[in-house]
C-alpha cells in the first residue's frame, strides 16, 4: 500500500480529509520534526519519490520544479491506479516535447544537483553513483564530469579526477570550470604540475580577468615560489569576491 510521509504541521483530521478526498494515498504519516529522516537516512533537499504497491517507482525528483504540485499529484493518482501510466507520461513532457536527447540532459541535470545536494551528508558512494549516471545519459553534459572530478580529486583520486576535467577541456576548451578544476588538481600534485597548474590559470585570466578563482590559483602558484606579487593575486580575488557578495550573486 502506498504510504505519503509528509513534514507540514498539518493537524491528523486535516490528513484524514485529505486521504478521503483520494487525492493522496489512504495512509499518511505526520513527521514534522523530520525524526523519519534521520532513522531511515532519507535525505530531504527536496525531494520525492513516488512508488506503487508492487515497488515500483512511479517518479523520482530532485528538488522543486515549477508544476511541483500538478506532477505530484498525477504520480500519486498512478501509484494508486487511479490514473493510467501513460497520460502521467505525457504530462511529464508538457505540451512541448522535447527531443529524447533533452530529456536525457534534463535527467542528467537533476542528477547532477542530486549529487552536489548528497555530498555535505557524506554520501559520497551516491553522489558518484549520480554523476556516473548523468554521464552515462549524457556524456558530454559538463558539470556532471566536473562533479564526479572534484569528489575523485577530494577522495585521492587524482588521475581519474583529471581525465574527467582534461575530457571537458577537450569538447570545451574555453570552459574556465574545468580549466581551474585541473589547475588546482595538478598544483597539489606538485612538481611539473605546478608549471601546468600557472598556464591554466592565466590562461583563465587572459579571457576573463574578473574570474577571481584563477586570480586566487594563480596567487598559491606565486606562493609557491615565494614570489611577492602572490599578495597581488590574493588581493584581487578577495576584491572580485568581495564585488560579487555585495551585489547579491552566487
Amino acid at each position: 500500500m502506498p504510504v505519503f510521509l509528509t513534514a507540514q504541521a498539518a493537524s491528523p483530521e486535516d490528513l484524514a480529509v485529505e486521504a478521503g478526498s483520494g487525492h493522496f494515498p489512504p495512509v499518511i504519516l505526520r513527521d514534522p520534526d523530520r525524526d523519519a529522516f534521520g532513522a531511515y537516512h532519507i535525505v530531504a533537499i527536496p525531494s520525492v519519490v513516488v512508488i506503487d504497491p508492487t515497488g515500483v517507482v512511479v517518479y523520482a525528483v530532485a528538488g522543486r520544479l515549477p508544476r511541483f504540485r500538478e506532477l505530484l499529484t498525477e504520480s500519486l493518482l498512478v501509484a494508486t491506479d487511479q490514473e493510467p501510466a501513460d497520460q502521467f507520461e505525457r504530462s511529464l513532457v508538457g505540451d512541448d516535447e522535447p527531443k529524447p536527447q533533452d530529456r536525457d540532459q534534463q535527467r542528467a541535470e537533476r542528477l547532477v544537483h542530486l549529487g552536489e545536494q548528497l555530498l555535505p551528508h557524506h554520501l559520497d558512494d551516491m553522489a558518484e553513483a549520480r554523476f556516473r549516471e548523468a554521464i552515462a545519459l549524457a556524456p558530454g553534459y559538463a558539470p556532471a564530469r566536473l562533479g564526479l572530478g572534484e569528489l575523485l580529486r577530494t577522495q585521492g583520486h587524482a588521475d581519474d579526477a583529471e581525465a574527467q576535467f582534461r575530457e571537458v577541456l577537450a569538447k570545451d576548451p574555453t570552459s574556465a570550470d574545468a580549466a581551474l578544476a585541473l589547475a588546482r588538481s595538478r598544483f597539489d600534485r606538485g612538481g611539473e604540475g605546478v608549471e601546468e597548474a600557472e598556464t591554466l590559470a592565466r590562461g583563465v585570466l587572459e579571457k576573463d580577468d574578473m574570474n577571481a578563482r584563477a586570480h586566487y590559483q594563480l596567487g598559491r602558484v606565486l606562493e609557491s615560489r615565494g614570489d611577492p606579487g602572490a599578495a597581488a593575486c590574493y588581493r584581487r580575488a578577495a576584491e572580485l569576491l568581495l564585488h560579487r557578495f555585495e551585489r547579491g550573486e552566487q
